[in-house]
């Protein structure tokens, strides 16, 4: 892995005629940096550089801002199903893990890139059923791990990690009623404390 890392460094030196990196702003990226000329770069290179990476959420949206420009071609459908198999192996490599929230965020992604289509929406129906599925899981996983420190007294605690569901599925009812019950909770304490 340090291996990788240290290549991918001096690569990106070399190849930035030696300008540091940055990560543009508003990007979500899977935590690698990116050069700082990569906006510069045709759509196509930013996709394959993205999808080289493993940063498929990125590689989708570059896809979608391509297919809202028009500038969307068959070949390219090839390339949307890679990068959206690459996302879901990412996504079951962190539930696998046990990684709730960066799974959940996951799900999230596929679930947005198949809305913004309705013929991919159509054909995919069934992923779609089984992507909310996983979404659905994630959250409930962290709303017991919540549950749990919540139990042992732990407001703040049990509160943040409620609040990671927030991030990939703001829907979960369940988790908003804790969050609310909690910061409740939280700010009577607060009351209590100050009387």
């Amino acid at each position: 892995m340090m291996k990788k890392i240290l290549l991918y460094l001096v690569l990106t030196f070399v190849l930035s005629g030696c300008a540091g990196s940055t990560i543009p702003e508003g990007s979500k990226t899977s935590g690698q940096p990116v050069p700082q000329h990569q906006h510069t770069r045709s759509p196509q290179t930013q996709i394959d550089l993205s999808l080289r990476q493993g940063d498929y959420s990125r590689a989708l949206r570059l896809l979608g801002a391509l297919q809202e420009q028009g500038g969307w071609n068959q070949q390219f459908e090839d390339t949307w199903a890679q990068a959206f198999a690459g996302l879901l192996a990412q996504a079951e490599q962190r539930l696998a893990q046990k990684d709730y929230p960066v799974a959940g965020r996951l799900y999230s992604d596929a679930i947005d890139n198949l809305q913004k289509n309705s013929a991919r929406l159509a054909r995919r129906e069934r992923d779609l059923l089984q992507l909310n599925k996983q979404l659905d899981y994630c959250a409930d996983q962290l709303l017991e791990r919540g549950l749990l420190v919540y139990r042992s007294g732990k407001l703040q605690q049990a509160l943040a990690i409620w609040e990671q569901i927030n991030k990939f599925h703001p829907q979960h009812t369940a988790s908003q009623r804790a969050i609310n019950t909690t910061r409740r909770q939280l700010h009577n304490l607060e009351a209590l404390s100050a009387e």
